[in-house]
């Protein structure tokens, strides 16, 4: 898989493939999932959307600290997937929407 391997397939490729879903497959799922939702920042820019990241982050990974595993790495358990699985879902779509309105703006 080359240098960078499976730690850039990040935890969307896991959520597709639990889905046994395809790529395309998981898209048009979430265009379904997502088709009456606004967009909860239309324009906002880069800044902006790395800022939620930052405060998302600190939600997502507030109990990684805690561990009783050997390898010392957290277990995300199914607890853990179902309370995050949301938030995860729509930082996938509406990512893809505004890198899609950024790229189309660039490309006019």
């Amino acid at each position: 898989m080359g240098r960078y391997g499976k730690s850039h397939r990040g935890p969307a490729a896991g959520l597709i493939d639990s889905q046994m879903l395809s790529f395309s497959e998981f898209v048009d799922f979430l265009k379904q999932e997502f088709a009456d939702a606004d967009d909860p920042a239309p324009d906002s820019g880069v800044a902006a959307w790395a800022q939620e990241s930052v405060d998302y982050r600190s939600h997502l990974y507030e109990n990684w600290s805690r561990t009783d595993r050997d390898n010392y790495l957290p277990d995300l358990s199914y607890g853990y997937t179902t309370e995050h699985i949301g938030m995860i879902k729509a930082r996938l779509y509406w990512g893809g929407r505004r890198l899609a309105r950024l790229l189309d703006s660039i490309l006019e």
